[in-house]
């Protein structure tokens, strides 16, 4: 892992995660009912199983079938002023902006690569005066789903936009989406497990390295 960091010309980071739980204080449960809630009045027919999911970018997935695309984008505009709320009560994740900022001043170019709105990402990172740091903010656009991770779409875009090789570029992410949208693009991925029972799935996705916090790139940045 030290190799790989140490290595790359450019660092990716997810945002929800690695750098913070953006539904700390305002769960995921009550973000995905509010969206729900948008699908539900407007008489789309939900499958059982999005009833009851507490993951709102689950919900986002899901707008990618919903025919009516007014409908699916007063939806959208839900989740992402449900996001904008939920910044306030973030909870950063341990290590993750100290990590943030080591790989910033290594001068090396930084991105920020999510399934969270750019508009809640870049109010975070200006509420935690993390503004400046990062070269790159891309996020879930608006009427597209289907480009969120693990499609590559957002990580190829963020290898141009730095100006790097994907091959030279290091993804740092806590989910299998992260490391399968890493992997599809050819960057390397490194995964965070902040549970024990989390690795096996990073590695089984094709993870180069694992880690158990942020922290663990502090000495390597």
């Amino acid at each position: 892992m030290h190799k790989l960091l140490h290595q790359a010309e450019a660092v990716l980071f997810d945002f929800d995660g690695s750098l913070c739980r953006i539904f700390a204080t305002l769960t995921d449960w009550a973000a995905a009912d509010r969206v729900l809630s948008v699908l539900g009045l407007a008489g789309v027919a939900l499958p059982p199983h999005l009833i009851t999911t507490s993951d709102p970018i689950e919900v986002a997935r899901f707008l990618a079938t919903v025919d009516d695309r007014e409908i699916a984008l007063r939806a959208e505009q839900e989740l992402r002023a449900v996001e904008l709320e939920a910044v306030a009560g973030a909870a950063p994740t341990p290590g993750g902006h100290e990590a943030f900022r080591a790989v910033a001043a290594s001068g090396r170019p930084v991105a920020i690569v999510s399934n969270n709105s750019p508009e809640a990402v870049e109010a975070y990172l200006a509420l935690h005066r993390l503004t400046g740091l990062t070269d790159v903010v891309l996020g879930r656009m608006p009427g597209r789903p289907g480009s969120m991770k693990p499609h590559p779409y957002l990580v190829t875009m963020a290898c141009m936009l730095v100006e790097a090789e994907p091959g030279g570029c290091v993804l740092i992410g806590d989910s299998v989406t992260d490391i399968e949208a890493a992997k599809a693009a050819g960057t390397l991925a490194i995964g965070l497990a902040s549970q024990p029972d989390r690795a096996a799935p990073l590695q089984a996705a094709g993870a180069d390295a694992v880690i158990t916090g942020m922290t663990d790139l502090l000495a390597t940045a």
